[in-house]
């Protein structure tokens, strides 16, 4: 396995995009189940030298024409560093990879620790370019229900820093379809956010995933999810609210202002090549799919023996990739193109 993106195509690789997760966090979000861990203060600063490690480790693997056309700090909670830290990190992808003079350059951060303006312009003047603030609602209630560690309060505090450093491209998190919500509470946090005047809103319906706390409430009879006819509701309250507002809905839970599509989603949307580093992190290049384990522990020893071989990897299959173009491209505005399939292929899809 240490050899898979030695031996892709250059062909392939002539543009992909980098994802790094950050996988600290201050406390879990209680319907989260993204890999993260609340060691920061005491493996914080090896996980910066592992990822340190395992960018270079990986561009290695690649011919120096490689170029970034998206990077992504996600999380976790990636703004739990201080911007130094942060822009060290960039720094060190910068001398090891070409990154393209579009590159779209995002990170991730939850309104509790949002540096103050001075702090977020060192961000931006050092190449962050993109904000993505988990502000999930308007309603402090909600956000306690949530598990959430901000207030509302937080988040326009966070926005104003990021006006104020000169942000022009802004995204905010909202969550829908949260028991016990009302129409007016859904609205009461469209209008704030509206009024918050982001570039994009990525707006996602509460699910319960296997392990988390808001999982376990609903087995054990606590609380009740809402009806999908009430989903269906508050789905067409967000299209239309945000439409209304001038966004575009151009992905199933994604909105935005004219030229500020989150690239980086779009990417994986499209089926393109992309590179994750740090634990739990999946990559996909040519037709091959590999990752690391979500064992923080783990990362870091494979960053002491500096070897980051992947714990595990897949052919993507014709079959696979059929399968996820038809899943992805259907969430997506612009749908299924025919032109996506071979003869045979579309033959068979229609007859």
């Amino acid at each position: 396995m240490v050899e898979i993106v030695a031996h892709c195509k250059l062909s392939l690789l002539k543009k992909i995009s980098l994802y790094l997760h950050i996988p600290f966090c201050a406390q879990r979000c209680h319907y989260c189940d993204f890999y993260s861990s609340t060691k920061i203060s005491s493996c914080g600063e090896q996980f910066l030298e592992s990822i340190r490690k395992e960018l270079v480790w990986q561009k290695n693997r690649f011919q120096e024409s490689v170029q970034l056309q998206t990077i992504y700090f996600g999380g976790g909670t990636p703004n739990l560093f201080a911007p130094g830290a942060l822009l060290s990190l960039l720094e060190t992808i910068s001398r090891n990879f070409l990154i393209r003079q579009d590159c779209e350059i995002t990170i991730e951060m939850n309104p509790e620790f949002v540096p103050n303006a001075e702090g977020l312009q060192s961000l931006r003047e050092g190449g962050f370019n993109r904000i993505s603030i988990g502000a999930q609602s308007a309603n402090d209630n909600e956000l306690r229900f949530l598990g959430r560690i901000h207030s509302h309060e937080s988040t326009l505090k966070a926005v104003d820093a990021a006006r104020k450093a000169a942000f022009e491209n802004i995204c905010l998190d909202l969550i829908w379809n949260i028991p016990g919500q009302t129409e007016k509470q859904l609205q009461h946090t469209l209008e704030t956010f509206i009024e918050l005047e982001p570039s994009h809103i990525s707006a996602y319906s509460l699910s319960a995933e296997e392990g988390t706390p808001y999982a376990a409430l609903i087995e054990n009879g606590e609380i009740a999810e809402n009806p999908e006819t009430i989903g269906n509701i508050f789905f067409e309250q967000v299209h239309d609210e945000l439409e209304k507002a001038g966004f575009e809905h151009y992905e199933i839970s994604n909105f935005s202002q004219a030229g500020k599509r989150s690239k980086h989603n779009q990417s994986y949307w499209l089926g393109d090549d992309y590179l994750g580093l740090g634990p739990s992190a999946h990559s996909k290049l040519g037709k091959r799919r590999f990752w690391h384990d979500a064992k923080l522990l783990s990362y870091i020893e494979k960053a002491s023996k500096n070897d980051f071989t992947p714990d595990g990897d897949e052919e993507i299959t014709r079959q696979i990739e059929l399968e996820e173009l038809i899943l992805l491209r259907l969430r997506t505005k612009e749908g299924l193109k025919l032109t996506d399939f071979t003869k045979w292929e579309r033959e068979k899809l229609l007859y």
